[in-house]
């Protein structure tokens, strides 16, 4: 198991085709885990956002602390902005604890 929780986004042309987040940031013990809790909230709640979930392919497996979103086809203006304020959302969480969260970000 990571000893962080890491998160790659991959972009084309400015918008969001792929989200993964892995791992576990292990900062506190197993339900008091504030970091896990935080991405989780901000990941779920976001995507509980998405006025068309179904343009995209997600796979969770929250024993393993692996989350993965896919476009698999055209997404709205609403979704890519609603994965982009996901984004922001993780980034704040990644400055403010950057010993348990890694973002990498590609075609960026």
């Amino acid at each position: 198991m990571p000893k962080m929780i890491r998160i790659e986004c991959q972009r084309e042309g400015g918008k969001i085709l792929n989200l993964s987040v892995k791992g576990h940031a292990n900062s506190a013990p197993h339900g008091e885990d504030l970091i896990c809790s935080a991405v989780s909230a901000v990941v779920f709640g976001g995507l509980n956002a998405l006025e068309n979930a179904k343009a995209f392919k997600i796979e969770t497996d929250e024993e393993k602390g692996i989350l993965n979103v896919e476009a698999k086809e055209d997404v709205s203006l609403h979704d890519y902005q609603v994965l982009d304020t996901i984004m922001i959302q993780l980034k704040s969480i990644e400055e403010s604890a950057p010993k348990y969260i890694r973002i990498v970000e590609k075609g960026c």
